[in-house]
């Protein structure tokens, strides 16, 4: 029994952190978002470059907490596809809705706002494709209007299913059923699928290997340096430059959001190296003091909130309020009114999770009842 719990991965105090690292992620793609010329006057610009690789994190992230989940939980197919599509659509119907409902609005009141990031050309389409998170499969880059970090979700979705196919389909089916699932996957997610499955990794190595505190602090903290240094050395944009020159230009627009390969593949592994350590030392600090913790919990119920609502809402409130981006008033006004409104929106669809599930149930059940009428005898 000892032993065992000397092997437990999910201490208090790494769930507590984890969910720090979930939340800082969001806040930092909207940081990314909010130091748009549009809507500030570029005291934020410091983190124009770490939108995408905060998302790196999330990929990172989730791999690791969905290895944990299916791995410690055992469920079954029906269970972890359930929850995974409550997980899912308990927040992106609703923001497919609000993202409509605000550029709607936003373009009637300033148009212009918008110049940067909106495409109304196909409106049937990224809808439809939006409701079944196909934006990406393949070369296809379907964005859904001024909600630039929708992207993400064909990929997270793909990456669930892999991984379920890789768990659930038994013996000589599971490699067949993989390769179906890659052939209508297509290469453009693919390509980033290693930085996911790095998280899987993560997972399984720090079940396996307790490791030791003052490794698990050198894992930390060095995979932090390793970070810093690499970002200070001007690496991601050499490998980057790196990458252009062995595919192309034109690849390089046909790969979308996986154009920059390499650099993801870098940040993915010393992502899941520092969470190895975060594990491990977690072993050794087994729980986070409450006044710290609750907080933490608290902001990461509104993280996939914050990322899927925070574009649309920032591109119709500067357009509604008339946003001056040189004015720390209006700027003030134009982030508390998108973080005011996102946390409302997550109090009745991400923290709703349970009615999503119970919704998807039924659904499930009334498929189940139908196929049956329709099979012989």
């Amino acid at each position: 029994m000892k032993k065992e719990e000397e092997r437990r991965v999910m201490r208090p105090s790494v769930s507590v952190y984890l969910d720090a690292v979930r939340f800082a992620a969001a806040f930092i793609v909207f940081l990314s978002h909010a130091e748009f010329s549009n809507f500030s006057s570029g005291w934020l610009s410091v983190f124009a470059d770490y939108g995408p690789q905060a998302v790196m994190v999330f990929f990172v992230l989730s791999g690791f907490v969905i290895a944990y989940v299916t791995d410690t939980r055992k469920p079954t197919t029906r269970r972890y596809v359930t929850d995974r599509a409550a997980r899912i659509y308990s927040v992106v119907l609703p923001a497919i809705l609000v993202t409509l409902l605000a550029d709607k609005v936003g373009m009637r009141f300033n148009a212009q706002t918008y110049y940067c990031c909106y495409d109304y050309s196909e409106p049937f389409l990224d809808t439809i494709t939006s409701v079944f998170l196909l934006n990406e499969v393949w070369f296809n880059h379907q964005a859904l209007f001024s909600n630039g970090p929708f992207w993400s979700i064909s990929y997270e979705v793909a990456y669930y299913v892999l991984y379920a196919l890789l768990v659930f389909v038994p013996g000589r089916w599971k490699i067949p059923a993989v390769m179906l699932a890659c052939l209508l996957i297509g290469p453009v997610i693919l390509l980033l699928a290693p930085v996911w499955f790095a998280g899987v990794g993560a997972y399984y190595i720090s079940k396996q290997h307790t490791g030791s505190l003052a490794l698990g602090l050198s894992l930390f903290a060095g995979s932090i340096l390793a970070f810093i240094a690499a970002d200070l050395a001007g690496m991601p944009q050499a490998l980057d430059a790196l990458t252009r020159r062995l595919i192309g230009d034109d690849m390089m627009v046909l790969l979308g959001q996986s154009n920059f390969v390499l650099t993801d593949y870098v940040l993915g592994l010393l992502v899941a190296v520092h969470f190895l350590g975060a594990v491990m030392i977690g072993r050794h600090v087994s729980s986070a003091p409450v006044w710290l913790a609750r907080p933490i919990r608290y902001s990461a119920e509104f993280t996939f909130s914050l990322y899927l609502f925070h574009m649309p809402l920032l591109f119709a409130y500067a357009s509604i309020f008339g946003h001056d981006p040189n004015s720390a008033w209006d700027q003030a006004l134009l982030y508390t009114f998108t973080l005011l409104t996102v946390w409302l929106l997550g109090n009745v669809t991400e923290r709703r999770k349970g009615t999503a599930r119970f919704v998807i149930d039924k659904i499930w059940d009334l498929t189940l009842a139908f196929w049956r009428r329709l099979r012989p005898g």
